[in-house]
């Protein structure tokens, strides 16, 4: 789920305020009534009568004008202009002139206006009045600014200023600056606002006239919001708002409230912009003044949509929208209509998120607004978005991106470039959505936006998920939380942790999963935002399922759903309702899970939003095929794999495969759904080839993902396509499956994407190309089907949607076509697929030795599959039914603890043995005796990995009696050539050991004689057995080893260490200095590694598992020096006694040294030797009793007393394994 960034639209409206506050009146110096005539005394009695007459229609026009009778007015004013000009009473006919220009101003004929005031100031400048002059300037200047002449008006203002300081009059100056405030708040200048208001608050406050003092900070505080000096802003406002308390003046009140709320929304403090605007609305009713309500409405509708609140941002916004449509304020509608898409948009009605959008930006247009319509485009591009209408959701992106840059928004062009990126994502155009993002970070950071800044990181994080990169993923997410935390925004801190539930949820980590639930969970309730609130009740519900508490998947659920639909909201009740319909399923109340899903599926038709429609498609058919209900199963795939095709959603795309899949596996149609299973293995694997530098617990959890009901995880799907391919005889396929499973397995266990070389994909044979065709047709055909019921229109739906019935059932006819002709050619095409190079690879290992065997032991929850390949190209399985993987994991369980016990009864031991051989040798045993084999290698599977093969118990023979054993990682990692030296003279040794105590670690008291009876130090030394050198305590260190590798065929480390199951680089070689060489720092070592033949490790604690653990750590240690250059290891399966493996290794290499080229001696051959000799050998134990290490999976506590019988008990010898080139 991926949120868009949402605009706040909100800007000053300082010029609506001015003219409501109008505390810098404009002088229309209305004076007449108090006319100074004191020169008419002079004039003769005819002059003084009509001079008379004209003040007393001077003074009768006064009278009209106060009476609200302008028209009237004039008439009396031009009868007095008249005889004043008759008189050539030239302070009179100024009089006359400046109040015919106010009353025209009145009557907004502003050009009339203009032409008498300019008669006016004509007349002043020839008396040379320049007071008067002053204030016809200032008059012309009030006539202009209504004309729109903004650069006029600031003329005259400015020539009016300099004469009100040069008369000096006060009065004039602060009627002046005051009108100086008023044009350029309108012109959206602040700094010239705090430029002119400052003097005027100065003036005032030293004439305590409070009501301009009040006025002045409110103008100061509006214009610091403007320029993002808030805190400044917010000090000003205060201090007109105590102002206007203490004089009861309203208006002021309701202004400062509204620069506060402004001013906390741009610091996103919601609860104070919420508690200002709330008492601004408040003063604003109690003065009915609509605007202002209006504004107070309109910004709590905005600041409830930015908390996610939506129930409550529509009822604000509505009532702010019918205020601005009543009086004309297009501004504020357009803004509200803005706040109205935005809300519907994100409850899921995208159509009607679009009719107001279009609504806002018609009126942006009209009154020429660039900042509305640049924030409706943006609206509008979302709103496309959210219906997957891509092209045009971009084309209104980058006009709205092509406004903010004309603007110079750098805000709102990091915005639209971050909504922008959301499109090329969805087209999988990765690179150009992250070169977006990146652009938008770099401006959140330059203009200090962290919010920006959070946003663009989660998006970061999101396009590098959808490219596998989950390592950078995880990363950006977390720095976005750590900015989101800091300003506390909701949007800001719901998209990372959104981001980093997706990708845990992907990985299958659901503790990570239920660790980032509960902290969404936790922020929402503190900041009480109701959305983010469901969104995380919902994401804890799927957390919960996947760890197996169904029910507590639907208690979270439902409460979610209370919320939802108490707020009102369409897309989180239909969440909250598919969530539900998956707990009801996973407890098989189909009925319930069904209706759930279909009431989830209609609002996300209703909402036309394909991604919560294409996901409730698909979990729908699982519920169906659950059920039992197939036929309805497959339609519902098959419109989830519609959708999903038209909206390139690879995830979707899968699942609806993947389900598909599962329901042909159910119809008994197994070649169908074969084609399937492949495709669905093909789509993981590339998304698995991208997770590399993430945590190997991250890479382990991919394949354990839950994927469907019943716990049925990513790993199922190879082991059941292997599955199938076995019961169809395919077994040529199903090894070449297997292959691919073992080298995942080992890729995550040991971090390195590596390992195993290039991934081969599943290839489809010709059959099932020809399946996925015919499939491929009928998508396409669903694809069109689906656009015609997105048409309100569409007369052909009803044809179509017949023509789409036939075509299903055509599909599902050919498809039992192709299964009947597959079933009856099943002998003569007994490998459908080309596997030449796996054949080829197996051939080669079985050739490498004569009568050799390999052995797949393939581990099902309810059966065990032998795959077995021998020379000649023969490759055969064996189906053992009876037992699964729970059974035999108990029963490798029991075997273990009892060998590692040298105490424990032999009797019982050997019991449990001959169970393990009854399952994995004896159903080939007939094979093996009859054709002569000698020696086993297996490529073991899950707990298999945990089984000492050569103590298995025929009943009256040990393994190891009549077959040399030695394990492979897998077919493709071994390397068969290579051979030592026939010659024992030209094989050379490096052997390093500890013996001393060291910190942490016991003494090895029988190293340094191990180590003398491997290595001949020269000709006179009669116990060595290879030339070489040897290395012990101190002078065992890393360099010493690099220095001394290179050259030698075999590398014998008699040292503690451990190697911690899938935390490869907590691992270590202890080397004799006391320092540990960290397992995966043994690449380093490639150069020196690349001659050494067999590295064996006689002490090292080289794995710790526990019983949950899948057997992978056990190739894990080898597979480090495999992978470098050597071409076997041999270790321990659990902690061995001191001296027997002293006694061991004298044997073993003793034995690989009688080797000739007419006598071979091979490794497996030699450690077999080596076992038996201490099987048979009746020799007491020596006083030592020190454990060596080695790969363990269960911890064992104590060690065996001193003087047993001898090394015969399965405890000394059967836990040494040879893995790799066993030649």
């Amino acid at each position: 789920m991926k949120l868009p960034l949402i605009n706040r639209p909100l800007k000053s409206f300082s010029l609506v305020v001015a003219t409501l506050l109008l505390f810098m009146a404009p002088s229309l110096e209305l004076a007449g009534i108090t006319l100074h005539i004191s020169y008419r005394l002079a004039q003769a009695q005819p002059t003084q009568e009509r001079q008379t007459e004209a003040d007393q229609l001077f003074q009768q026009g006064i009278e009209q004008l106060n009476n609200s009778q302008p028209e009237a007015a004039l008439q009396l004013f031009q009868q007095a202009l008249a005889i004043y000009q008759e008189l050539k009473n030239r302070q009179g006919e100024r009089q006359v002139l400046k109040n015919i220009g106010n009353t025209y101003f009145g009557l907004k004929e502003y050009a009339k206006t203009i032409e008498y005031h300019e008669q006016a100031l004509a007349i002043a400048q020839e008396l040379q009045d320049r007071d008067l002059e002053g204030k016809a300037l200032n008059n012309l200047g009030l006539a202009y600014k209504e004309l729109g002449d903004s650069a006029k008006a600031i003329e005259y203002y400015q020539q009016a200023l300099v004469i009100a300081r040069e008369v000096p009059s006060s009065e004039l100056e602060q009627i002046v600056l005051g009108n100086l405030v008023v044009i350029y708040a309108a012109l959206e200048e602040p700094a010239k606002v705090i430029e002119y208001a400052k003097p005027v608050l100065l003036a005032a406050q030293a004439v305590e006239n409070t009501l301009l003092e009040g006025t002045a900070l409110g103008y100061l505080g509006d214009a610091s919001v403007s320029l993002k000096n808030y805190q400044q802003g917010i000090d000003y406002a205060q201090q007109a708002l105590v102002i206007a308390q203490e004089t009861e003046n309203t208006l002021l009140e309701a202004y400062a409230f509204d620069i506060l709320s402004r001013a906390y929304s741009s610091l996103e403090n919601y609860q104070k912009v919420i508690e200002y605007a709330q008492q601004g609305l408040l003063a604003a009713q109690k003065i009915e003044n609509s605007w202002l309500e209006g504004r107070a409405l309109g910004q709590l509708g905005d600041t409830h949509k930015l908390r996610g609140e939506m129930r409550k941002a529509i009822e604000y916004a509505q009532q702010s929208l019918v205020i601005a449509q009543e009086s004309g304020n297009r501004s504020l509608e357009s803004w509200n209509l803005i706040t109205l898409s935005d809300a519907y948009d994100f409850i899921g009605d995208h159509l009607q998120a679009i009719e107001y959008a279009q609504q806002s930006l018609t009126i942006a247009q009209e009154i020429e607004s660039s900042w509305f319509q640049m924030l409706a485009l943006d609206t509008l591009g979302r709103a496309y978005n959210s219906l997957g209408q891509t092209e045009k959701s971009i084309d209104f992106f980058q006009k709205s991106l092509t406004i903010a840059q004309e603007v110079s928004s750098p805000r709102q062009e990091g915005i639209v470039l971050l909504n922008l990126s959301n499109n090329y994502e969805q087209l999988e155009d990765y690179q150009k959505a992250i070169e977006l993002l990146e652009q938008s970070l770099a401006i959140g950071r330059k203009s200090k936006n962290p919010r920006l800044e959070a946003q663009a990181l989660s998006n970061l994080s999101d396009v590098y998920s959808s490219l596998n990169d989950y390592k950078q993923a995880i990363e950006l997410a977390e720095q976005s939380w750590v900015i989101a935390q800091e300003i506390k925004n909701p949007q800001a801190l719901m998209m990372p942790l959104v981001s980093l539930y997706s990708i845990y949820e992907s990985l299958g980590d659901y503790q990570k999963l239920i660790e980032v639930s509960q902290r969404g969970l936790t922020t929402a309730q503190a900041i009480e935002n109701p959305q983010l609130e469901i969104l995380f009740l919902n994401f804890l519900g799927m957390a919960s399922f996947y760890q197996g508490d169904a029910q507590k998947a639907i208690e979270l659920s439902q409460q979610s759903l209370v919320i939802a639909e108490q707020n009102e909201s369409k897309l989180a009740e239909g969440i909250a309702l598919l969530v539900l319909s998956v707990g009801y399923g996973e407890l098989k109340n189909y009925e319930k899970a069904i209706e759930t899903s279909r009431k989830s599926l209609t609002i996300a038709k209703e909402l036309q939003n394909s991604h919560i429609e294409r996901t409730v498609l698909n979990h729908l058919g699982g519920i169906y095929r659950r059920a039992g209900q197939k036929k309805q199963a497959l339609i519902v795939y098959q419109e989830a794999l519609a959708i999903a095709q038209k909206s390139q959603d690879d995830f979707t795309l899968t699942n609806a495969l993947a389900g598909m899949a599962l329901v042909y596996r159910d119809l008994n149609m197994p070649v169908t759904a074969i084609t399937y299973y492949k495709q669905v293995i093909n789509e993981i694997e590339q998304v698995r080839s991208n997770i590399s530098g993430l945590s190997t617990e991250l890479q382990e959890s991919f394949l354990q993902a839950i994927w469907d009901f019943d716990r049925f995880t990513r790993a199922d799907f190879y082991r059941e396509l292997a599955d199938l391919l076995l019961s169809q005889g395919r077994i040529l396929e199903a090894q070449q499956v297997l292959e691919l499973l073992k080298v995942q397995e080992l890729r995550d266990f040991t971090g390195n994407r590596s390992a195993g070389g290039e991934k081969p994909k599943v290839s489809l044979t010709q059959t099932e190309e020809q399946i996925k065709e015919e499939h491929g047709t009928l998508i396409a055909f669903g694809q069109k089907v689906a656009e015609c019921e997105a048409e309100p229109s569409c007369n052909e739906l009803e044809q179509m949607e017949q023509q789409l019935d036939a075509l299903i059932v055509q599909f599902n006819q050919t498809v039992q076509v192709i299964e009947e002709k597959v079933q009856n050619r099943r002998e003569k095409d007994r490998a459908f697929l080309d596997t030449e190079d796996f054949l080829r690879k197996a051939q080669e290992i079985v050739k490498a030795q004569p009568h050799t065997v390999l052995i797949y032991p393939f581990v099902l929850d309810d059966k065990i599959w032998l795959l077995w390949s021998s020379a000649g190209g023969i490759v055969q399985t064996t189906e053992v039914t009876g037992v699964g993987q729970q059974q035999l994991s108990e029963t490798v369980l029991k075997f273990r603890e009892q060998l590692q016990d040298p105490y424990s009864e032999i009797t019982a031991l050997q019991t449990t043995g001959k169970q393990l051989y009854d399952w994995l040798i004896k159903p080939l045993e007939k094979e093996l005796q009859g054709n002569d084999i000698q020696n086993l290698v297996f490529s073991l599977d899950r707990a298999t990995r945990y089984i000492p093969l050569s103590a298995l118990f025929d009943g009256e023979q040990y393994l190891i009696e009549n077959y040399a054993v030695f394990t492979v990682l897998s077919a493709k990692l071994t390397d068969t050539e290579a051979r030592l030296p026939s010659n024992p003279q030209n094989t050379s040794v490096l052997a390093m050991g500890l013996s001393d105590a060291v910190e942490g670690f016991n003494p090895l008291p029988n190293v340094p004689p191990e180590l003398d009876v491997i290595v001949l130090v020269d000709d006179q030394d009669s116990r060595g057995v290879y030339s070489g050198s040897q290395f012990l305590n101190q002078e065992f260190n890393l360099k010493a080893l690099r220095k001394n590798l290179r050259g030698r065929q075999i590398l014998h480390l008699a040292t503690h260490g451990e190697f911690v199951p899938g935390r490869p680089k907590e691992s270590y070689i202890l080397l004799g200095t006391g320092e540990k060489l960290a397992i995966a720092d043994i690449s380093r070592l490639y150069r020196q590694l690349s001659d050494v033949h067999l590295v064996v490790l006689s002490a090292c604690e080289t794995a710790l598992g526990g019983a949950g653990e899948d057997g992978v750590e056990i190739n894990g240690i080898s597979y480090y020096f495999l992978s470098n250059g050597a071409k076997a290891v041999m270790a321990s399966l659990w902690l061995v006694n001191d001296a027997s493996t002293s006694q061991l290794m004298q044997q073993f290499y003793g034995n690989l040294a009688n080797k000739t080229a007419i006598v071979p001696m091979t490794k497996a051959q030699a450690l077999r030797q080596a076992q038996l000799s201490m099987l048979k050998d009746n020799t007491s134990t020596t006083d030592n009793t020190d454990d060596r290490a080695s790969i363990t999976s269960v911890s064992t506590s104590g060690t065996p007393n001193s003087s047993t019988a001898g090394f015969s008990h399965p405890y000394y010898w059967a836990p040494f394994i040879l893995i790799g080139n066993g030649s």
